[in-house]
């Protein structure tokens, strides 16, 4: 666990949406990130293929760090002025070539882009492929124990 604790992730939490798998990014010199491993994928690409991917569990959001600009232009495509106005979990749409960057689920998302590319239709149309992420002001980078952990 962060040195931060429970209280300081809450000041960065921006809220939860429906971001689509293209654009989510992954940085492995961040200090949450894990070196990918493919047997920790193929296992869960097994476990996509024989029970399904469950985007909308709580148990299987991800997290991302969105910068604030990116964040605002994302609200104003997606016709929202927040995150909470609506009952359900609402689509954020980046703008054009806008990535977020994973801090957990690195793994997670690697196996449902694999689930999604044996899927795919044949027009290609990967659009409704998503995921739910619980979004942080990228502000979180910049707390110099952040990171830190014990793992």
């Amino acid at each position: 666990m962060s040195k931060l604790g429970k209280n300081s992730f809450k000041t960065f939490f921006r809220e939860c949406a429906k971001i689509k798998l293209s654009s989510l990014s992954y940085n492995q010199f961040n200090p949450f990130s894990r070196q990918l491993d493919p047997w920790n994928v193929s296992r869960l690409v097994k476990d996509f293929q024989d029970y399904g991917c469950f985007p909308l569990d709580p148990e299987n959001r991800v997290s991302a760090l969105i910068s604030e600009n990116i964040f605002k232009e994302a609200l104003r495509l997606s016709n929202l002025a927040t995150l909470c106005e609506l009952q359900e979990l609402p689509w954020l749409k980046l703008p054009e070539g806008a990535k977020v960057e994973l801090l957990t689920g690195h793994h997670r998302i690697v196996a449902a882009s694999k689930i999604v590319e044996a899927e795919e239709d044949p027009a290609g149309d990967s659009s409704e492929k998503w995921w739910v992420v619980n979004l942080y002001s990228e502000g979180m980078a910049t707390v110099p124990s952040w990171g830190t952990s014990n793992q």
